[in-house]
């Protein structure tokens, strides 16, 4: 199977660690994760772990900041008008909203601190800068139709 091909779907339970250890995010062990390779949904450096591996397979990847979420960015901390915020109850310190840019995508910002007049906000994935290890047993891979290409 050529493993760089899209739209194949996979079943699968995962769990990401960070360095020291600790458990970051797991799947429901009830309810396995169902995903479609190059649809954009998983993040890209976890999706090439995925690439290669067949049904059954169980892998372990260690992967520092730069290859996995990248580096953390001070750049993407911005600071926001108070005003721009029309539910004044989402703002707290480590709650996440999520922001539409420009080009309509959403965009999830955590709230580092309150001022009088304006919001800190980090755009940085929570992730950045963390070396990480992602855990994952693939239950079933599938290849899914391909798109048909429509003559005129």
């Amino acid at each position: 199977m050529d493993d760089s091909v899209p739209n194949c779907r996979l079943r699968l339970h995962y769990a990401i660690f960070l360095a020291n250890g600790a458990l970051f995010d797991c799947s429901d062990p009830a309810a396995p994760l169902e995903i479609t390779l190059g649809d954009g949904a998983l993040h890209p450096a976890l999706e090439r772990c995925l690439r290669p591996l067949q049904a059954g397979q169980r892998a372990r990847f260690e992967l520092p900041a730069e290859q996995a979420f990248g580096p953390y960015e001070p750049a993407k901390i911005q600071c926001l008008a108070r005003a721009l915020f029309t539910d004044p109850a989402l703002l707290e310190p480590g709650a996440v909203i999520m922001f539409d840019t420009p080009a309509r995508e959403s965009l999830p910002g955590r709230v580092l601190a309150l001022e009088a007049d304006t919001v800190k906000v980090d755009f940085n994935h929570p992730l950045a800068g963390q070396d990480i290890v992602f855990e994952v047993h693939v239950l079933a891979r599938e290849q899914t139709a391909s798109p048909r290409l429509r003559r005129g």
